[in-house]
């Protein structure tokens, strides 16, 4: 008996190490089959993943396209903008020197005026001098006062010069201010050429 009890505890052994190795394995497999399944679902993600990047790669090129058409369009708005800017600097310039221009037509208009107004006051009296001067008697009046007028205009003037040489002489010094003041005299001999 004692070998069919140590067959049976060897058997009864060997059934619990089968029914745990089978249960091992059976955990085994079922961990095995849903770790299969977790790696079956992260590939997947993995391919959501890699998709959604290729697809964000393309989107980031159209934006940086889009980005270089906007840099472009930008640039050739500043352009405009600085051209723009140039026009109304140049339309501000022009709208100053017409300004100006009027300002200089309106100025030279009233000369243009007073100059005429001049000019027709000047014929009138032309024609004044012309009616009276006609007559001899007129003509002997006018030259007399003429002649007056020259005369003490003359004298004025004698007058002024006068005052100027006074002031501009020495008051009758011979030395002034450490020169001398009267000219040096100068005798000039002359000798016929035939006497020598």
């Amino acid at each position: 008996m004692n070998k069919d009890m140590l067959k049976n505890i060897a058997i009864v052994v060997l059934a619990l190490f089968a029914i745990i190795g089978a249960q091992k394995y059976i955990v085994a497999v079922k961990e095995k089959v849903g770790l299969l399944d977790s790696l079956n679902k992260v590939k997947q993600q993995a391919m959501v993943l890699e998709q959604a990047k290729n697809n964000l790669s393309q989107e980031l090129k159209m934006a940086k396209a889009d980005n270089e058409k906007i840099a472009s369009r930008n640039a050739s708005l500043k352009e405009y903008l600085k051209a723009a800017h140039q026009r109304i600097i140049k339309s501000f310039q022009a709208q100053k020197k017409i300004n100006e221009l009027n300002t200089y037509v309106s100025l030279l208009k009233s000369e243009n005026a007073e100059l005429a107004e001049k000019n027709t006051r000047y014929f009138q009296e032309n024609e004044n001098l012309k009616a009276r001067l006609s007559s001899g008697k007129e003509l002997k009046k006018a030259l007399k006062e003429l002649k007056k007028q020259a005369y003490k205009v003359t004298g004025e003037i004698m007058q002024k010069t006068d005052e100027q040489e006074t002031i501009v002489g020495n008051r009758g010094y011979v030395i002034k201010d450490g020169q001398i003041n009267n000219p040096p005299k100068v005798k000039i001999e002359v000798v016929p050429a035939g006497t020598k």
